[in-house]
């Protein structure tokens, strides 16, 4: 019974030299059982990693960071996000304590 080499399960030839080099090295280092169950459990990474390094081939950086990008939801947008309008709230109690005060000086 003959094991397939783990390097050859799987195509690393999509993804960007830099990355493909990295992880033939770190795949160089590892014994065979270490070797399968790091692919087993990479796999999916990879296939992202490949499918994402295509997709900056075909249609540019910006487009596919354009994609990426967190779609904005309710009535917030790039700029404005949740727990942004926070200080407003702050004015009004110290508005608040003021007038108070004015009001207690006045009847002391």
């Amino acid at each position: 019974m003959s094991q397939q080499n783990p390097l050859q399960s799987i195509d690393l030839s999509g993804l960007p030299e830099v990355l493909r080099k990295k992880v033939q090295e770190q795949l160089a280092r590892m014994s065979p059982e270490m070797q399968q169950e790091f692919l087993k459990k990479s796999r999916p990474m990879l296939n992202r990693a490949m499918d994402t390094a295509r997709n900056v081939e075909k249609t540019g950086i910006e487009a596919v960071r354009q994609a990426n990008r967190l779609r904005p939801q309710g009535h917030f947008n790039a700029t404005v996000q949740p727990g942004d309008s926070g200080s407003g709230q702050f004015l009004k109690l110290i508005a608040l304590i003021v007038a108070v005060a004015a009001i207690y000086n006045i009847f002391e």
